[in-house]
């Protein structure tokens, strides 16, 4: 046995010398070998193959890893739907009844040549007072048309929109989802929030209960006329409150009252202003007080003083639709407080 082992010896180091010579080749030949027949087995693996026109894009035959993920991108587009900015916020238009016709299309880049078709998933997401979800069906359509007569319509103003895709793509080991988003949107309708100034709200700041006292001048005017104040009174000297008091008078010329009663600063004057110019007032806080569009929902409705220009006692006429201004100057202001045209341009529109 002991001279088994010494007749083996000079083989084993035969076998050393021919290693040392043949053994790197050998190596590389086989390495090489190895990466053509199972190039990609490990967590992370990612795959270039030759004779793709991308070369990063990885065939899902030599994708085994289990990290293995083709870098599929997905875009999406919203098409029909006007999306405006202002005042800070991405805006979408909507009508009375919510969003008009619309269609979402995604886009997928990215897939290996033996990808199946992938599939696609819509949804719509409104947050808010007014919560909606909307999802579509599972489908390999990359489109979803959104249409204002389905049971789906009815999205509210002053709600927050998200739209977004999941593109699903499958692969030998999973099904791979990708998401594409966009948003979040205001939901407004400038029509609609014009349209409320024009008809409700810009009225009954121009009626003279309102001019009178919102002056420029150093003297609030009366009188359905808008004459000078009588008796004499100045801005800076004149105590409202000697003659005013807290409620109206019983007949017909007897000083008016409310509580609070007194001259707005001349920053807020009314006179001599269009639609547009006074949209353009409330929307600056610097001629509100230092109040935002928020802020003067609470105004409008709270004070006193605006309160007692739809009851302004005998032989006073009120500014028209009271009930109206009260409510819809919120809507005006959740609909997005778009204001009218300039009036020179309104005019020259007319005239076309």
């Amino acid at each position: 046995m002991f001279r088994n082992r010494v007749a083996w010896a000079p083989s084993c180091g035969l076998l050393v010398l021919l290693w040392g010579h043949f053994g790197p080749v050998f190596s590389q030949q086989l390495s090489g070998f190895g990466e053509r027949e199972a190039s990609c087995f490990g967590t992370g693996c990612l795959v270039k193959v030759a004779g793709l026109a991308d070369p990063g894009r990885k065939s899902l035959r030599e994708c085994r890893g289990a990290g293995c993920v083709p870098a599929v991108q997905v875009r999406l587009v919203l098409i029909g739907q006007k999306i405006t900015h202002a005042d800070g916020q991405a805006r979408i238009q909507i009508n009375v009844r919510g969003f008009d016709d619309f269609k979402l299309r995604a886009s997928v880049s990215g897939l290996p040549d033996d990808s199946p078709p992938p599939l696609y998933q819509f949804r719509i997401q409104v947050t808010g007072s007014a919560p909606r979800d909307f999802v579509s069906d599972l489908a390999p359509s990359p489109e979803w048309t959104f249409s204002e007569t389905s049971e789906e319509a009815g999205v509210e103003l002053a709600q927050s929109v998200t739209f977004s895709v999941i593109v699903h793509v499958k692969t030998p080991q999973r099904t791979i989802k990708q998401q594409a988003k966009l948003g979040p949107y205001l939901t407004v309708s400038d029509q609609y929030a014009v349209d409320l100034f024009t008809t409700v709200i810009a009225p009954v700041m121009m009626h003279p209960r309102c001019l009178n006292c919102h002056v420029a001048g150093n003297s609030p005017t009366q009188g359905d006329d808008r004459h000078l104040h009588s008796p004499p009174v100045n801005r800076d000297t004149t105590v409202c409150t000697n003659c005013h008091g807290m409620s109206n008078g019983t007949t017909p010329g007897s000083p008016p009252g409310a509580p609070g009663w007194r001259l707005p600063p001349a920053t807020f004057s009314f006179v001599n202003k269009g639609a547009h110019q006074l949209c353009r007032q409330l929307k600056d806080p610097s001629r509100t007080g230092g109040r935002s569009l928020q802020q003067l929902i609470d105004h409008v409705q709270s004070s006193k003083l605006i309160g007692w220009a739809f009851l302004p006692g005998p032989g006073r006429a009120a500014p028209p639709r009271w009930e109206d201004f009260f409510w819809k100057f919120p809507n005006w202001v959740h609909a997005g407080a778009a204001c009218p045209e300039p009036e020179d341009r309104s005019r020259q529109h007319r005239l076309r």
